[in-house]
């Protein structure tokens, strides 16, 4: 199993602000940074879980990021935890 963290520009929305027409031509997207298992990437997304259970081999949570969006995806290294002590 691959673990990614992924840099993306996410839409937001403020109910509440006022601006003029040249204000919002200052504005920009959120950066957000998640973690997540890598399941699949296609033309159109990347889609990333949030649990894998063991019992029937499935994942939960999906989360679908628009590639338009992806600023960048960084493999993480993650231990074994098969083999991770768990005395201490």
């Amino acid at each position: 199993m691959k673990i990614v963290c992924v840099k993306w520009g996410d839409a937001w929305v403020d109910g509440s602000k006022d601006f003029t027409e040249a204000e919002a031509q200052t504005f920009e997207p959120i950066t957000r940074t998640t973690v997540g298992y890598y399941i699949v990437e296609n033309e159109n997304c990347l889609v990333l879980a949030t649990d894998y259970y063991d019992e029937d081999k499935s994942y939960n949570c999906p989360m679908i990021i628009p590639r338009a969006w992806i600023y960048s995806i960084a493999s993480i290294e993650i231990a074994n935890i098969e083999d991770e002590n768990t005395t201490h």
